[in-house]
């Protein structure tokens, strides 16, 4: 890095992140001192279906967005254009199903867990092999989620990457075991409060600095990263309509709706028609972050037109970028490095 760390964040910085990460851990804790006498397993796992719709539906959408999500797709948009944009189409698809065929199966069946139906419909041998190959995937999944926010901690303080990671690790062990889904549910409610948030100030102060959102698409025109709708049917092109709505169909709806944090989260609904609304309305504060995200990205590429911090050797990797900007944005603005930096925490803390 060019700059020194040390300068990044500040004290006030440094309370509004370790702050937000104290509520996550006062909201486990709240939960684990209100039901210590209620030992079920329905409790544990589904707040017993009495959660608030709402709440579910805020769960739902921030739990497919992590810190890949917060810091690589702006990263991914920078290098190579806004095509991602059109994810949200995908998320809608899915919904659709969700809602029509896949919520009333579940429901009726009353499953703990999603790789339950494989031995009802197939046999216990399958469903011993996906849940082994999901628990690999998963591990390396989080591998990810949990390092991506510790470089952006690493990018901006003098904090250690690996203690940096040690402290995220830690820190969803204990409050998502101490509480349960309830837990886990309600502190993503204050999570994904503090990722729009942060989404928003950052965009926002990018279009301030930078003469408005007509200034920032035509530096993204400039520097051919509008590629929202290329049609090419050349395979070997990274990111397509096609690719893009079809290609991503597949994995949005294995995401959203084969997927055991999903369809524990529809469980902990007390009716069909609950989950039904809960999902419905997942679908647009999931498809806003997804929109911001792929607009910050095109607010990094236009602050740092001429000036690539990668070329320069300011940063050593891509998901360096949005954080670095982060600092350089907020220089003058006391906290809102925190924020930011808390923004990327909270897509893993879920």
């Amino acid at each position: 890095m060019s700059r020194n760390a040390e300068d990044n964040f500040q004290a006030l910085d440094f309370i509004i992140f370790f702050g937000i990460i104290a509520i996550s851990l006062a909201i486990g804790s709240f939960f684990a001192f209100r039901d210590r006498k209620k030992k079920s397993t329905d409790n544990y796992y589904f707040g017993e279906r009495q959660i608030s719709t709402i709440a579910v539906a805020i769960s739902i959408s921030v739990s497919y967005k992590s810190a890949v999500s917060v810091l690589g797709i702006p990263a991914d948009v920078y290098l190579h254009g806004n095509a991602i944009a059109l994810v949200p189409v995908t998320f809608l698809l899915a919904d659709i199903m969700a809602i029509a065929y896949h919520i009333p199966l579940f429901h009726r069946l009353k499953m703990l867990s999603v790789f339950e139906y494989l031995e009802m419909r197939f046999h216990r041998s399958v469903r011993m092999l996906v849940s082994g190959l999901r628990l690999m995937s998963y591990t390396l999944y989080m591998a990810v989620c949990t390092y991506l926010p510790a470089l952006a901690l690493h990018t901006v303080t003098p904090l250690d990457l690996r203690w940096t990671i040690a402290l995220t690790s830690i820190i969803c062990t204990i409050y998502t075991s101490l509480g349960g889904v309830k837990a886990v549910i309600w502190a993503d409610v204050m999570q994904a409060g503090v990722m729009v948030a942060g989404m928003l100030a950052t965009y926002f102060v990018t279009l301030q600095s930078l003469g408005g959102f007509d200034a920032v698409m035509e530096f993204a025109a400039r520097g051919g990263r509008l590629t929202m709708f290329k049609f090419d049917p050349d395979p070997r092109v990274k990111y397509t309509v096609w690719s893009i709505v079809f290609g991503m169909a597949i994995n949005s709806y294995y995401g959203l709706i084969c997927n055991q944090v999903y369809v524990q989260r529809w469980l902990s609904c007390k009716t069909i028609r609950q989950a039904r609304i809960a999902v419905a309305m997942s679908f647009v504060p999931l498809a806003l972050m997804d929109i911001l995200t792929v607009l910050t990205g095109l607010g990094v590429y236009a602050f740092y037109e001429g000036c690539d911090p990668l070329l320069s050797k300011s940063v050593n990797k891509p998901d360096q970028i949005v954080p670095f900007m982060m600092v350089d944005l907020f220089r003058d603005l006391p906290g809102m490095a925190g924020l930011m930096v808390s923004t990327a925490f909270s897509g893993t803390l879920r």
